[in-house]
């Protein structure tokens, strides 16, 4: 009777003992799946902004050709600029003109041939950026000669002679390649990392 209440009593011990331990490792590993969302979620976060940046920056490229329209509408050296603003901006795969939103100026015009000609008032979010006048991104969509790309159409407003009310001239526009711009802010290092990203 006393081999039996002995061997209840480690029996109990040991159960305890077990159930104490199962609670602390259930307990520390909470903890580290709480720490790995956090630092899943900070990552992310940190890539999601340095993206975002690098698109608003590429995206900025539209800004400065309209800039220079307002300087000069006939843009004589387009090329050189557009291979200029493509190299300091980065992620773009080419820049437009779309004088009264028909597209007639691009910069590399080799692949790129087909767009020449493109009514963009016929795109209904085109014609939405004319009237809130400002910048408008669509995409993303697959191109026709491979790869995936948002396309950001600046609506560029000049004033007739340099003075009076201003009338819409047409676009600036950019095309950005993703993979190009995702290579620029490394988002590809994170599969090495053993984390995978959808972009939406």
């Amino acid at each position: 009777m006393a081999n039996l209440l002995i061997l209840s009593r480690v029996a109990l011990v040991f159960l305890l003992s077990l159930g104490i331990g199962g609670f602390f490792i259930y307990s520390l590993e909470s903890r580290r799946e709480l720490e790995s969302r956090a630092m899943a979620t900070q990552i992310a976060s940190s890539h999601a902004k340095s993206l975002e940046k690098q698109l608003s920056h590429s995206l900025s490229a539209t800004l400065a050709l309209a800039t220079i329209l307002k300087e000069d509408s006939s843009f004589p050296n387009f090329d050189r600029v557009a291979a200029d603003l493509i190299e300091r901006y980065g992620g773009i795969s080419n820049l437009q003109l779309a004088p009264n939103a028909v597209i007639s100026k691009i910069f590399p015009l080799k692949g790129n041939e087909l767009a020449v000609g493109l009514d963009l008032k016929k795109n209904q979010r085109a014609v939405a950026a004319i009237e809130a006048k400002e910048l408008t991104v669509e995409g993303p969509f697959n191109l026709m000669q491979g790869g995936i790309s948002v396309v950001g159409r600046y609506p560029v407003f000049l004033k007739e002679n340099k003075v009076g009310e201003e009338k819409f001239w047409g676009f600036t526009t950019a095309l950005i390649e993703l993979a190009p711009l995702l290579a620029l802010v490394d988002i590809h290092g994170l599969v090495a990392k053993n984390y995978h990203f959808k972009l939406f």
